[in-house]
């Protein structure tokens, strides 16, 4: 039954808002989180970084009892920027992913018994840049995303029962660096994602049963909401930014908007709050950027915000924690940036637990954790190209 305070939160179409900010291209997500808004800048800027960490950061012995799984998807390139990377994983074991082929073009994957199984949405274009970019799944293993068609527009799908139904929401654009790109889905089959207009302003919206429904902007917003997760009780979390271009989190739930401001946020352009993901308690895991432009994860319960800063996170600019993911257990798995490269990390009842694994010399980034405490993500080998993972308990 779909809970009535997810339709409460949409509204009709067409919606009309200007983003302050630069949308960023799909493939930017090949070197950044699978989350596209403000805050990856400060993500992108780091990622310069790993040249100089790939040639002097030593592997050191695991720190957590885990067994390790490369993911390298069939057909993936092997060259510097190519290659596979796990962005999320359900409670049933499935992984969804993408890789990028030797021409730059992406496909996506499920990963599950050990098998491989390609998705390539209906009109996804085969140049660089160009092609099917999965960003997560529930736990009846449908498939959210969006694709690149040869023109350079995006256009959302969802992938159930070995079909696909395209996504493009009304009023989306559809010449480059417009369209629609579907984020997250429940198990109720909700989902929410975001689409650019004919004149490149961005909008969430919401889709359930065939219906698409725009998103209502919180009071003084500066953008529509910018929706990242929805958990099974139709919550959602996500961000927005001001019309200083600060960023601000947000929770939906019980037809009303939480703002999500970390206390110590900072309140300058490209600083504030960000929402990344919420598990069914409605805990919510993200980070934000303070005053001096340091990012820090947090962790948001019950009205509460713990602050998250990894053991060896950095505390100048643009270096710090990241926090990703979150299960039904309120464990958190984010990496962090200091003096000594990235680290991933598992945060648990106030224990951070360093992942380490000897095949990754610039350490690992995960994405996404289950109720199992399995974990996925990414990392780079010595050449730059790119492997998944999947880390069991």
């Amino acid at each position: 039954m779909i809970d009535a305070q997810f339709t409460h939160l949409l509204t009709e179409f067409p919606l009309s808002c200007k983003v302050a900010n630069k949308r960023y291209h799909f493939m930017e997500k090949t070197i950044m989180r699978r989350k596209q808004s403000w805050f990856r800048r400060y993500r992108n800027v780091s990622l310069f970084l790993i040249g100089a960490f790939l040639a002097s950061i030593l592997v050191t012995p695991a720190a957590y009892a885990m067994t390790w799984k490369v993911l390298n998807a069939p057909g993936a390139g092997k060259a510097s920027g190519q290659g596979t990377c796990a962005v999320a994983i359900n409670g049933e074991g499935q992984i969804v992913g993408y890789y990028t082929d030797a021409k730059g073009a992406g496909h996506g994957f499920l990963y599950a018994g050990g098998h491989y199984t390609k998705l390539n949405a209906p009109g996804a274009g085969t140049a660089q840049y160009q092609g099917t970019w999965p960003m997560g799944l529930n736990n009846l293993g449908h498939i959210v995303g969006g694709c690149i068609d040869a023109n350079g527009a995006d256009h959302g799908f969802l992938y159930a029962g070995g079909k696909y139904t395209m996504l493009n929401a009304p009023g989306a654009g559809t010449a480059q660096y417009q369209g629609t790109r579907a984020d997250a889905i429940n198990d109720q089959g909700q989902i929410v994602g975001v689409y650019w207009d004919t004149e490149g302003a961005g909008h969430g919206f919401g889709y359930v049963a065939g219906r698409y429904t725009g998103m209502k902007a919180p009071s003084g917003a500066g953008t529509f909401p910018f929706p990242y997760a929805i958990n099974g009780k139709g919550q959602i979390a996500g961000l927005y930014t001001d019309a200083k271009n600060v960023g601000h989190g947000f929770l939906y739930s019980a037809k009303r908007y939480t703002i999500l401001n970390a206390p110590k946020a900072g309140k300058a352009q490209y600083q504030g709050t960000d929402a990344f993901a919420i598990n069914t308690q409605g805990q919510i895991a993200g980070a934000y950027v303070d005053t001096k432009n340091v990012v820090h994860g947090f962790l948001y319960s019950a009205g509460k915000y713990t602050v998250l800063n990894a053991p060896g996170a950095g505390n100048t600019e643009h270096a710090g924690t990241w926090a990703y993911s979150i299960n039904d257990q309120g464990q958190v798995v984010g990496e962090s940036l200091g003096t000594s490269g990235y680290h991933g990390y598992l945060y648990a009842s106030g224990n951070y637990t360093e992942l380490i694994a000897s095949f990754a010399p610039s350490g690992i980034s995960p994405s996404s954790i289950n109720g199992l405490g399995q974990i996925v993500g990414k990392y780079y080998d010595w050449s730059a190209a790119i492997h998944g993972f999947l880390a069991t308990p």
